[in-house]
């Protein structure tokens, strides 16, 4: 599975790089903010719009697995719990009906 998500991530990066090699010629106008910036190689500002959404998707999905490591130790406390309880009562003496 590893070697999948590998041979991925290389096509990704060099679909990209074929596409920023087409675009390198071309210059944009970028507004961010209210703030315009003029001139910008398009190129650039695809590089920085995939490095973007790869650092914000990689946050997402460690406070993800924050929360998913949460609730799993939370899941395990209350197994063990439910499991000593069912020891007790497994160990409760009989009862003889009259």
């Amino acid at each position: 599975m590893n070697a999948l998500k590998i041979i991925i991530g290389f096509v990704i990066v060099g679909v990209l790089l074929i596409f920023l090699i087409l675009n390198g010629g071309q210059s944009v106008d970028v507004n961010v903010f209210g703030k315009v910036y003029h001139n910008i190689p398009l190129s650039l500002m695809i590089l920085y719009s995939f490095l973007f959404g790869i650092i914000s998707m990689g946050l997402l999905a460690f406070i993800n697995e924050i929360k998913l490591r949460r609730e799993l130790s939370r899941t395990s406390r209350e197994m063990k719990k439910m499991k000593e309880e069912l020891d007790t009562l497994r160990n409760l003496p009989l009862e003889k009906g009259e």
